[in-house]
């Protein structure tokens, strides 16, 4: 079973657990996201028109509204964190403790021990703020498509920066020949492959004060033009640093989070080998499915 199967057996075995928990989750991500475009909408519209119009009211109405969207995706942000916390202790007792319960009833204290060992760390990675930058990666597309709106070309600059994070993230990995193919050492596999890639963060750092700059020259070149206004320029160089921070943060947590995720499924698909002593009823797999 390869690594990609682990993690896409534990992601579901996690959605089995609690699906309503998992669902929200994923509803807070989005909506998080989209209150994210209220400073460089707020930017775009000072710029270009309260700044021209001279007007109070319209600038202390925009004002109160970032100032509460701001307010809002702080309170989603805490949810999203608590409902992680929730997500995680619900697979605990609906899959773990069955497997350590079950154990014990078999006088296995050693794969007790084996289990405790193995899901304490990924429950540590699984409970930390990784699984939300994950997330929040998966929903760059969404500012390259913001930045496309205000000029397409911005966003043709962000891509190839993203692209750049990409490649040098993968020139931070340990070579394929390096890795062990054992289930025990996934968590350790992907921690290595995160070091790996902070040994690359001076240049992922480059890459995104470059991208910056790229966006106010390109930016500047437009306004010149007549192609693009000043707070539009802002507004693009605001979401430019998310995009480009949200890719960062994504390409260091993802390999954690594969690891922890195919943790969970390896200690569960171990029910399935002989000699255990587990049911696979106790972890809510039916025989005739395949994890």
């Amino acid at each position: 079973m390869t690594q990609q199967t682990s993690s896409f057996a534990g992601l579901h075995l996690l959605w089995r657990a609690a699906p309503s928990l998992c669902s929200g989750h994923l509803g807070l991500a989005s909506v998080n996201q989209m209150l994210s475009l209220a400073v460089p909408l707020y930017s775009l519209q000072l710029l270009d028109r309260v700044l021209l119009s001279g007007s109070m009211p319209t600038l202390m109405m925009l004002s109160l509204g970032v100032v509460l969207a701001i307010s809002m995706q702080a309170g989603l942000s805490w949810c999203q964190e608590r409902t992680c916390h929730d997500l995680i202790a619900r697979a605990e007792k609906g899959l773990i403790t069955p497997l350590k319960i079950l154990a014990q009833s078999a006088r296995q204290t050693k794969r007790v021990q084996e289990i405790e060992q193995q899901w304490r760390p990924a429950a540590r990675i699984l409970t930390s703020r990784t699984p939300v930058a994950v997330l929040e990666g998966i929903f760059w597309p969404f500012y390259a498509l913001a930045l496309a709106w205000i000029h397409p070309t911005l966003a043709s600059v962000v891509c190839v920066s993203a692209l750049a994070m990409l490649i040098v993230a993968q020139l931070g990995r340990r070579p394929a020949s390096q890795k062990t193919g054992s289930s025990q050492d996934a968590l350790q596999n992907a921690v290595q492959d995160a070091q790996g890639r902070d040994r690359t963060a001076p240049l992922t750092t480059a890459i995104r004060s470059l991208t910056q700059v790229a966006l106010l020259a390109v930016g500047a070149s437009l306004v010149m033009s007549h192609s693009l206004t000043v707070g539009g320029m802002i507004a693009a160089s605001i979401l430019g640093a998310k995009a480009c921070g949200q890719m960062g943060g994504m390409i260091t947590a993802l390999p954690l989070l594969q690891g922890a995720l195919q943790t969970l499924g390896t200690l569960c698909r171990s029910v399935r080998k002989p000699g255990r002593g587990v049911s696979e009823d106790a972890v809510g797999l039916k025989p005739s499915e395949s994890v």
